[in-house]
């Protein structure tokens, strides 16, 4: 199972979430789609900084100038 946002990066765990995490977790395979902190569940998390940077340079090297960011 790859679980993606919602209750996975709080900075307060959600006590239900974590309950159902440890309750598959040794019969199933987790990965979140942010750093874990629970032992047999994996994370993959994403360098933002370091991606918009390779966007950008990328971006610069075809010639572009004028670049907008909508957030």
């Amino acid at each position: 199972i790859v679980i993606c946002g919602g209750r996975v990066d709080l900075i307060e765990p959600d006590p239900v979430f974590t309950r159902l995490l440890m309750s598959i977790r040794e019969t199933t395979h987790i990965v979140l789609g942010s750093k874990s902190r629970y032992e047999r569940i994996y994370g993959v998390s994403v360098d933002h900084e370091l991606s918009m940077n390779l966007a950008m340079d990328y971006l610069v090297k075809l010639g572009h100038r004028e670049i907008g960011f909508v957030y």
